[in-house]
């Protein structure tokens, strides 16, 4: 996969939370902030930009090509998402996933005390992680 990583930002950390204690029995049953501690510590949000299975090589050329382009756009300068999908991922093609909910991001501060000082502002990294 070619993925942008985004900031894990409070806002996208308690709706991890939320989706985590809602769709797991073990999370479920732990308090909310035992859920939390951990989403601050493993959640890792991003924006995947390809999907499939390929070679080390191809991987490397399609960073090698992308990159700059990528860092030339818009997408460099960073944005701000306006929606969360939860999408259902039940087949392996993604032109089968199934929309189950989609939510507006209110852009606003988080409480204090939530951890978001040390994260940058620019909510989009915009850089290439790539996983065979």
């Amino acid at each position: 996969r070619q993925v942008l990583e985004a900031s894990p930002t409070y806002a996208l950390r308690q709706a991890c939370c939320t989706l985590r204690q809602i769709t797991s029995q073990a999370d479920a049953k732990k308090e909310r902030r035992t859920v939390e501690r951990e989403v601050q510590n493993t959640y890792k949000p991003h924006l995947s930009l390809l999907y499939g299975e390929y070679d080390a090589k191809t991987l490397q050329k399609l960073k090698d090509e992308y990159e700059p382009i990528i860092g030339a756009s818009y997408m460099a300068a960073g944005f701000k998402a306006e929606e969360l999908a939860l999408v259902q991922c039940t087949v392996r093609s993604h032109q089968c996933w199934t929309e189950v909910a989609r939510f507006p991001i209110k852009h606003s501060k988080p409480p204090p005390g939530t951890g978001d000082n040390s994260i940058r502002k620019k909510r989009w990294k915009g850089l290439f992680s790539l996983f065979s």
